[in-house]
């Protein structure tokens, strides 16, 4: 803890900046609870988004049991393109938001393309959606958490050291001014019975002469 002065002027500016710290501290734990709730959310979605993709690897892998036994190549037909990312800024965090996006189904010949291709392309125009954003939530996520932990000890650092070290300072303040005055008035008290004493002793010194 860095000194300080003991005089009146320091407990002013002691006392403005507990009122600050105060006033501030509040701000702070509403900005971390409004993180860790945005934080809850893309959680939820990037499990959810994992799981409905595990669920659809399933159910392509059951319905075309055929394909990985075939040299056809998914990617000659299905097309992922114009993928848009905004971002959008919630209590002062820039997280990232899908904005737009396009899933297309090449142009084939009929005769050289499986029967089952238009069917299959929904199933995948699906998890294209979800891959893109599970991608997104996973960046949301990260970056919230940098934010929860920076906020975190932001909050740890007003309420636990801060605004207990300024507490502890004006108390210091206050004890050593209490003191001071009291001081101050013994020792004038002091003083008045030294000059009262000084009085009475030419007084009495004044009678003898006269005497």
């Amino acid at each position: 803890m860095a000194k300080i002065a003991l005089n009146k002027s320091e407990l002013h500016r002691q006392n403005s900046r507990l009122k600050t710290y105060k006033k501030f501290l509040p701000s702070l734990e509403l900005k971390r609870k409004q993180i860790i709730a945005e934080r809850n959310k893309a959680k939820a979605l990037v499990e959810a988004s994992n799981k409905e993709i595990n669920a659809l690897y399933r159910l392509v892998a059951e319905e075309y049991k055929g394909l990985s036994d075939t040299d056809f190549k998914l990617d000659e037909y299905i097309e992922i393109s114009d993928v848009q990312i905004a971002e959008e800024n919630i209590v002062g965090v820039h997280l990232p938001k899908l904005s737009d996006y396009s899933v297309s189904l090449k142009s084939y010949g009929t005769l050289g393309a499986p029967i089952w291709l238009k069917a299959l392309f929904k199933e995948l125009e699906r998890l294209a959606f979800l891959s893109i954003g599970l991608l997104v939530n996973e960046k949301r996520l990260n970056i919230l958490d940098k934010a929860l932990q920076k906020t975190t000890q932001r909050v740890n650092l007003f309420d636990k050291v801060l605004i207990p070290e300024t507490i502890e300072n004006i108390r210091k303040i206050k004890i050593y001014l209490s003191d001071f005055e009291r001081a101050a008035v013994v020792q004038a008290k002091i003083a008045k019975n030294k000059n009262e004493i000084k009085e009475e002793l030419e007084k009495l010194k004044a009678r003898g002469e006269a005497a």
